[in-house]
């Protein structure tokens, strides 16, 4: 009787007359011990009791779902968010880092994009610095540099706003299960709402995927980590779907277990391979069938957003 008249008192709420009236002193008791942690435990949440029940093997026994889970709380065992060391669970990542992207192309352009990741104390800013191959791929890149500096229209004169990476209207918008993100514009009519202060407006016109190209050369079948890929047909044209969302993946930076081909090719690469393992690594928000299906992809659980874009010609390479 006690286990039904307990869910029955977490479902009414302390000021019903029900509750006050026909639950015991031990049922009411027994809930904060299921739903609060004990002092004991709270004392020591700083790291050091999900480590020990880990090591034991006896997290789930003892109610510890952070330590079952492989998560972290505290100060002093918690690594600085803004290092790029710092894993997803606030402990340093102890694996070697793959070697940076080498390529024969000629380098043309260096892109540094500069944001910030996360929130509270999870919270730090990033640089991610590109080169780029502009000599090999001249239209891409150039679609590329369009879409980070001014702002990409293409041929499409009748859109209200250009596609622009910066200005906090970019984001990294999807992590893979092998680490590959995408970086771009989520939304152009929610960047422009934003960037013009407004709640709505019905009269707004996205810009349109550009022409195709379709004689440009497929890429190999692997890739590197940290290399920057884009569709062969050019900027838009990673992912399907509506105009307004065309270009949530301007670009993609290849993870550890990305495969190459399929239409994409590599205009360019990472620079600091630091900054790309703890962007690649950060935590997915999966939803449901994440959790319980297969692994999937998915945008950051907390938002990586892009601020401010730099680019430079790069002389004599």
């Amino acid at each position: 009787m006690h286990c039904h008249l307990l869910l029955l008192f977490i479902l009414l709420p302390l000021s019903s007359p029900l509750s006050q009236s026909v639950f015991s002193r031990r049922c009411v008791l027994s809930v904060p011990a299921l739903l609060v942690p004990s002092a004991s435990v709270a004392t020591t949440a700083i790291g050091s009791a999900e480590r020990s029940c880990r090591e034991r093997g006896d997290c789930w026994e003892r109610g510890d779902w952070d330590g079952a889970l492989g998560y972290n709380w505290g100060g002093r065992d918690r690594c600085d968010a803004g290092d790029p060391k710092c894993g997803s669970g606030g402990q340093a990542v102890k694996a070697e880092l793959p070697p940076a992207p080498v390529s024969t192309e000629r380098t043309t352009h260096r892109v540094v994009l500069s944001g910030v990741a996360g929130g509270g104390d999870r919270r730090f800013r990033f640089q991610l610095p590109l080169v780029l191959y502009g000599d090999a791929h001249p239209v891409l890149v150039s679609q590329l540099l369009e879409s980070v500096q001014g702002g990409f229209r293409g041929q499409d004169r009748a859109a209200s706003a250009p596609v622009r990476l910066s200005g906090g209207s970019g984001a990294v918008t999807n992590i893979s299960p092998g680490g590959t993100f995408s970086v771009g514009v989520p939304s152009q009519r929610l960047a422009f709402l934003r960037e013009n202060g407004l709640r709505k407006d019905p009269s707004f016109v996205p810009v349109a995927r550009p022409p195709s190209q379709p004689s440009s050369p497929r890429g190999p079948e692997s890739v590197a980590p940290g290399s920057v890929l884009m569709d062969v047909r050019g900027l838009g044209y990673l992912i399907s779907g509506e105009d307004d969302t065309a270009f949530a993946a301007l670009f993609e930076v290849a993870g550890p277990r990305a495969e190459g081909g399929g239409g994409t090719i590599c205009v360019g690469r990472v620079d600091d391979m630091q900054v790309y393992a703890r962007l690649s690594s950060t935590a997915v928000n999966k939803k449901i069938w994440g959790v319980i299906g297969e692994g999937r992809g998915g945008p950051p659980l907390l938002p990586v957003r892009i601020d401010r874009v730099e680019v430079a010609a790069i002389q004599g390479e």
